[in-house]
């Protein structure tokens, strides 16, 4: 069966601006594996259209009129050009918010099947770390570490409990050390390091 029926996807009103705006600040940027510098994407739903446009630096542009919500300005620092240090610092981060969202017990448990466990917090971190950016690695209490004189040390000898909190006390302080260094704008995450 054929059919000649289209589906058609329009940029109009202030998204057509904002996005002339956005190609303009991105003019500057490699063309992507495509060939091309941006990538659209249309997502009709019963609430409105979302619309992203994605530059090959890996900024994104979100219009569309999703939720009926307040159109918001464009913001010319928010939406500039990423650099190789920007992409970076997403994806430590990125990996940050996922070994922290294993601290919430109620979504461990969704997430898992079973009540919240070190022994696969600390695989998951260690599994992360392997494949992910070196500071999450540092960020990691592992299991032994060594004293001044070289001597084995074990850092969880506690109870279960005691062993999560130390892992993620560890953890978010790290995080947010290396946050400060970068002077990351990540709230979101720089509350979720600080939440006891």
């Amino acid at each position: 069966m054929t059919t000649k029926e289209k589906i058609i996807f329009e940029i109009n009103g202030a998204d057509v601006k904002k996005l002339k705006r956005f190609e303009r600040q991105h003019k500057n940027c490699s063309m992507g594996m495509e060939g091309g510098k941006f990538s659209y994407t249309f997502i009709p739903t019963g609430l409105g259209l979302a619309i992203t446009v994605e530059c090959s630096c890996g900024q994104h542009l979100l219009l569309g009129n999703f939720l009926d919500g307040p159109s918001e300005e464009y913001d010319e620092k928010k939406l500039r050009p990423l650099t190789e240090a920007d992409v970076q610092n997403q994806m430590f981060e990125d990996a940050a918010q996922m070994i922290l969202t294993l601290e919430n017990h109620r979504l461990f448990k969704m997430a898992m099947g079973q009540e919240q466990d070190f022994e696969i917090v600390y695989a998951y971190a260690i599994g992360l770390a392997r494949y992910g950016d070196p500071r999450i690695s540092k960020a990691i209490l592992y299991k032994v570490s060594l004293d001044a004189q070289r001597r084995e040390i074990k850092n969880y000898t506690g109870t279960e409990e005691e062993n999560l909190a130390k892992f993620f006390d560890h953890f978010k302080r790290v995080v947010l050390e290396e946050m400060d260094k970068y002077h990351s704008e990540n709230e979101r995450l720089r509350e979720k390091c600080l939440r006891k």
